[in-house]
């Protein structure tokens, strides 16, 4: 009696066994990871609103996506110098379409093409060049994009020439006198004369923040005139645009860099050796998320930029706030408001603004209106565990109310012509060259230290059933199972720990049908 039941246990054993084994025949469990990242860069330079056109200069770009399963990397670089020519613009790629890189640098011909439609000319002092790299492989690579801006300048010749050919009459009569004693004559003639020249030159420097007296003392109404003939009406120097992507086995870094630069208004104004009427430097910003592959998770960071502001008039300048009626002395603004200031210069800090020479009578705005801004970083959590990153972008707005410099004249727009394109097309057909979109903003508008980083990746690990194809040919019949053959014990069991409490109560159950069938 316990021979039959220590056989019928092991018989319903043998039986759920055979139940619990036999799909894993027909199919394999097969333990696959993913880990794969990526991430993009992108850097400006600079995106200019030109007296009514819209040109960029200095974009960079770095794309890059790596799968460690597939052993697969795939990536591309790019620089442009400016968007006025293809010839600034290069590309280098790696995996599915590979492309070499290198350098491309040109020197559009702007300035001789405005200045043959007898137009302000645009001057490009440098060429423009984009450059673009990528190399490496999966244990350790590198895509990296640079766009180089040139240097620019603007000519004060024909913007300002329609405002100072109306002071050309009064030079017989003013011309020789210096401009502090111009407040101190008393006859009728020259009270005439300073009356039109405060007019003309009150619009241009913002009509009561600048007493020229103040300004230039003992320089004759004449000297001042041919200056502001001769002089140019701005000159900007940027850094590069900088977009990188860099990765290892342990991490991936996507970062982009816009490199300071310094903008001078009216720099030759003051005379030879002196410093321009107003000044602005911008420094370095930056953008970047370092990738942990082996935690799943990205950490941004922004560098900010400043904006630092000098002039020798913040003193005696109606400083102000965009978006903020009425003025404000330089003590409130420093004071109050915590803008950083000190002797000649104020600086802002991200969130911050100002307005100079904008304090225009009966709501006209001075022809050199100019709002200053500093934006707000920006950081974006991504569902995969990955970071987008924005830095502080800066905006300002030069000359805005240069419209009203001359009645009837729209100097501040007159690029926004569209008989523009038609002069400029045989030439635009023979080099390539763009000039770009038209825009309704006046003056001239500076975009600056634009940069953005992402990065992010998965890394997924899961068991993945894979059943084998039934087969297209009709099975052959079925046979007898031949006789069990008894296998040595090699260790561990041929099911889960899941499957035991399962198991043994069928086998307990089978044992007990046993013992009441032999009662």
């Amino acid at each position: 009696m316990r021979k039959i039941h220590s056989l019928g246990l092991v018989g319903a054993v043998a039986l759920v066994l055979a139940a619990v084994v036999a799909p894993a025949a027909n199919g394999a469990v097969t333990r696959v990871e993913t880990d794969q990242f990526s991430g993009v860069a992108s850097a400006q330079a600079l995106d200019l609103s030109l007296l009514g056109r819209k040109l960029t200069f200095g974009i960079a770009s770095a794309d890059s996506a790596a799968n460690v399963v597939t052993n697969s990397l795939n990536q591309k670089a790019s620089g442009i110098g400016t968007l006025l020519s293809p010839k600034t613009a290069i590309t280098a790629a790696q995996g599915e379409t590979p492309t070499e890189g290198g350098r491309a640098c040109f020197q559009p011909p702007l300035g001789e093409a405005l200045a043959g439609a007898n137009l302000p000319s645009l001057l490009i002092g440098e060429v423009a060049c984009g450059e673009a790299i990528t190399k490496g492989d999966l244990t350790n690579f590198e895509a990296i994009g640079t766009g180089t801006v040139a240097s620019l300048k603007l000519n004060a010749t024909q913007i300002l020439k329609p405002a100072l050919d109306i002071l050309q009459p009064l030079l017989g009569t003013v011309g020789n006198t210096p401009v502090g004693e111009l407040l101190k004559v008393t006859d009728a003639p020259t009270k005439t004369a300073v009356t039109t020249l405060n007019g003309v030159l009150g619009s241009l420097l913002g009509q009561g923040s600048v007493v020229l007296p103040t300004l230039e003392p003992s320089q004759t109404v004449t000297n001042l005139v041919d200056r502001l003939q001769d002089s140019d009406l701005l000159r900007v120097n940027i850094g590069n645009a900088i977009a990188k992507n860099t990765g290892t086995p342990e991490k991936f870094v996507s970062e982009s860099i816009a490199q300071g630069g310094t903008i001078e208004v009216l720099p030759a104004f003051r005379g030879l050796g002196l410093p321009p009427l107003l000044k602005i430097t911008t420094g370095e910003s930056g953008a970047s998320v370092a990738y942990n592959r082996g935690e799943a998770k990205g950490v941004g960071s922004a560098k900010n930029t400043l904006v630092r502001i000098e002039s020798e008039l913040l003193p005696t300048l109606g400083l102000g706030q965009i978006g903020v009626a009425g003025l404000k002395p330089l003590e409130t603004l420093t004071g109050t408001l915590g803008i950083k200031g000190g002797p000649g210069f104020i600086e802002l800090a991200p969130g911050q603004n100002v307005t100079l020479f904008c304090d225009g009578v009966l709501g006209v705005v001075g022809a050199l209106c100019t709002e200053i801004s500093v934006g707000m970083p920006k950081e974006t959590k991504l569902p995969d565990g990955g970071i987008k990153e924005e830095s502080a972008g800066v905006s300002i707005h030069l000359f805005k109310g240069l419209n009203s410099l001359v009645p009837g004249l729209n100097l501040g727009s007159i690029l926004g012509n569209a008989a523009l394109d038609t002069v400029l097309a045989p030439l635009s057909g023979a080099t390539g060259l763009a000039l770009g979109e038209k825009t309704d903003v006046p003056g001239i508008r500076l975009a600056l230290a634009q940069t953005v980083a992402q990065a992010g990746g998965t890394k997924v690990m899961q068991n993945v059933e894979e059943r084998q194809r039934a087969a297209v040919a009709e099975p052959p019949p079925a046979q007898a199972p031949a006789p069990a053959v008894a296998l040595p014990r090699t260790g561990g069991l041929p099911f889960t720990p899941a499957a035991i409490p399962a198991l043994l109560g069928m086998s307990l159950g089978a044992a007990t049908l046993v013992r009441r069938r032999m009662k």
